[in-house]
């Protein structure tokens, strides 16, 4: 589905009053455990955005399985920005 004229503003609720907005679930077990930032093997994947001055960026690396039973490792950073809002960012790599 495309939205060429996304509505202003983030966290605007005309988005989900669109009728052709449609909702998904997919269900993902994610087992996470932190690590320090040099343990990042895909770091140059990850934004580095500057955290919140009062909360640091948490790195992790875990595994991630799906309902269909793919497995994949997963590493990333979570953090919350100047703005107070926490953003997840994951970076995959499936295992062989």
């Amino acid at each position: 589905m495309q939205y060429p004229d996304p509505p202003a503003g983030t966290g605007d609720p005309a988005f989900f009053e669109d009728l052709r907005f449609r909702e998904a679930i997919r269900l993902i077990e994610v087992k996470l455990h932190l690590i320090p930032k040099e343990k990042i093997r895909f770091f140059h994947t990850v934004n580095t955005v500057a955290s919140h001055r009062r909360y640091p960026s948490l790195y992790f690396t875990g595994s991630s399985m799906g309902v269909d039973g793919h497995e994949a490792v997963v590493e990333g950073v979570v953090r919350m920005n100047s703005d107070g809002v926490v953003r997840w960012q994951f970076v995959r790599a499936s295992l062989p």
